[in-house]
């Protein structure tokens, strides 16, 4: 039930955005009550924070995945950019700037969390290189 309050909810998210969608839309949309969902989180800053680490989780693994298959950079820069928008496709209000305005502790980790990443990535690289 977990993962599937966290799918409902990213769709939510991304079409309406994180500060307008409520808790009772996504109980709503899950056909479950609000108890459902606070079973699992405890208000909806923490669902918001769960939701973003998920979102990124999925996307990071799947960019991992397909730098594993070792294609020509021009090849992976597309199919990086193809899975990217497809997880992110029905992004129409502002996800990002709502999540940095409305929940900017959420934001300021979720950004940590990419630079991280992309120092791990560097690090590989010059690794290889050497």
């Amino acid at each position: 039930m977990k993962h599937k309050i966290l799918e409902t909810s990213k769709e939510l998210f991304l079409n309406l955005g994180f500060k307008s969608v409520t808790m009772d839309e996504i109980a709503s949309k899950l056909g479950v009550s609000k108890k459902t969902i606070y079973k699992y989180f405890e208000n909806k800053t923490e669902l918001v924070a769960a939701v973003t680490d998920y979102m990124f989780d999925t996307v990071s693994f799947g960019i991992d995945t397909i730098c594993e298959l070792k294609m020509n950079p021009i090849e992976e820069i597309f199919s990086i950019k193809r899975f990217v928008m497809k997880h992110l496709k029905d992004e129409k209000s502002s996800p990002q700037y709502q999540l940095q305005k409305y929940y900017p502790k959420i934001y300021a980790s979720l950004t940590q969390k990419q630079f991280d990443v992309m120092q791990g990535l560097r690090a590989k690289q010059s690794q290889k290189r050497n």
